[in-house]
C-alpha cells in the first residue's frame, strides 16, 4: 500500500492518492466525510458490514461516506484511488 498526500494536512482536510495491490482485502476507516474516486483498477466495495451488497468499482466509480464508518474493499487488480477527506482516515 502507498499513500501520496497531494494537499492539506493528513489530520485535517486532505486529498491523496492511495495505491492498493491486487489481492488486497481490507478496510478504509474514517470518522469524517470521505469521498473516493477509482482512477485505475478493479475492486468490490461494501459499506460497513452490509454483506448483502457488493458494489463493483471500476475507473470512474466512486464511494463516499458522511461520517464514521468502514469501506470494505476487495481488490481484483491493482487499484489507485483519489481520496478527499475532511479528516484522518486509515487503510488496513
Amino acid at each position: 500500500m502507498q499513500i501520496a498526500y497531494l494537499w492539506g494536512n493528513p489530520q485535517i482536510a486532505n486529498g491523496s492518492f492511495v495505491k492498493l495491490p491486487a489481492g488486497f482485502k481490507g478496510v478504509i476507516e474514517s470518522d469524517n466525510e470521505l469521498k473516493a474516486v477509482v482512477v485505475r483498477g478493479k475492486a468490490t466495495h461494501q459499506w460497513n458490514n452490509d454483506i448483502n451488497t457488493k458494489t463493483p468499482l471500476l475507473p470512474g466509480s466512486f464511494l463516499r461516506s458522511q461520517g464514521k464508518g468502514e469501506h470494505r474493499i476487495n481488490i481484483e487488480t491493482e487499484l489507485v484511488l483519489y481520496i478527499n477527506s475532511n479528516g484522518r482516515y486509515n487503510v488496513e
